[in-house]
């Protein structure tokens, strides 16, 4: 079965500055200032990253569940960069790091496609 997320952005105001929701969740979304927003919320660039380091981070939890693991802490850092008229991103990177009480070497096992198509850099703390 499908799993649809949908999610709803509107402007206020009148200008770049918006309120975003999903479920219960909501966001602010905005430009900077310097950019002819009102520097109050994430920016575009700044959710997309957002939104794959969310996703790996949960997914993360989710695998190690499904593998006995408690995972303590889970440290997702993404990044990418904008160039071009209209600016287009360059691939996401993402650093991952994990705190575990059991050893985490086992969620190497689990190698889903964003893994192969992601460059990512993964350190392990066992404690």
């Amino acid at each position: 079965m499908s799993e649809a997320y949908p999610v709803d952005v509107r402007s206020v105001d009148g200008g770049p500055t918006a309120l975003g929701w999903g479920g219960s969740a909501t966001v602010v979304v905005d430009r900077p200032a310097e950019a002819g927003g009102r520097g109050l919320g994430f920016n575009g660039g700044q959710l997309l990253n957002l939104a794959v380091a969310g996703c790996v981070s949960n997914d993360l939890f989710r695998e190690a569940a499904k593998r006995g693991i408690r995972l303590d802490r889970v440290r997702v850092v993404a990044q990418s960069d904008y160039s071009g008229g209209p600016a287009v991103s360059t691939p996401i990177e993402y650093q991952v790091e994990l705190s575990a009480m059991h050893p985490t070497r086992r969620l190497l096992t689990w190698s889903p496609t964003w893994t192969r198509s992601r460059r990512s850099r993964t350190r392990f703390d066992e404690n």
